[in-house]
């Protein structure tokens, strides 16, 4: 038989647990959510005097070296929501951690590519998104 204390401790364990799993997946499907740039016109593509907002897969101005990078910086985002995703099953707070650190730091890496070479809508997506991370880890953070 357990104890009240013990019991209340088992149970503030499985609830920080239980809520670390549920931001840990809320870090995982923000991370995929960036797939969608590569279908939504966010891009643009200069003709003549005006430009017109294309996808970033028929996007033709941009050169190939610079699509390339966008597409590993995209591709490797949502590759690592996928992994946080798969890595919530095990339960292990210290590996979560790590994943929301990576997340955080991969996020802003692309947020420096896309504001360096210019492109502000998916900036400020990317911004506001990684805004939301940010919240979420505030909250965590202060329910321990």
């Amino acid at each position: 038989m357990l104890s009240g204390n013990e019991l209340l401790t088992l149970a503030e364990t499985e609830n920080r647990t239980n809520i670390n799993t549920i931001y840990g997946l809320m870090f995982g499907i923000l991370d995929l959510a960036v797939l969608i740039f590569f279908i939504l016109p966010l891009f643009g593509e200069r003709e003549a005097d005006y430009i017109h907002m294309v996808t970033l897969l028929s996007n033709t101005t941009i050169p190939s070296v610079i699509k390339t990078v966008y597409y590993i910086v995209l591709i490797s985002m949502a590759a690592f929501g996928a992994f946080e995703i798969w890595i919530q099953r095990f339960k292990d707070e210290r590996k979560m951690q790590i994943c929301s650190t990576c997340s955080i730091w991969l996020h802003a890496l692309t947020i420096l590519v896309f504001a360096v070479s210019q492109e502000p809508y998916v900036t400020v997506l990317l911004f506001m998104l990684f805004m939301v991370k940010v919240v979420l880890l505030i909250k965590k953070s202060s329910m321990k």
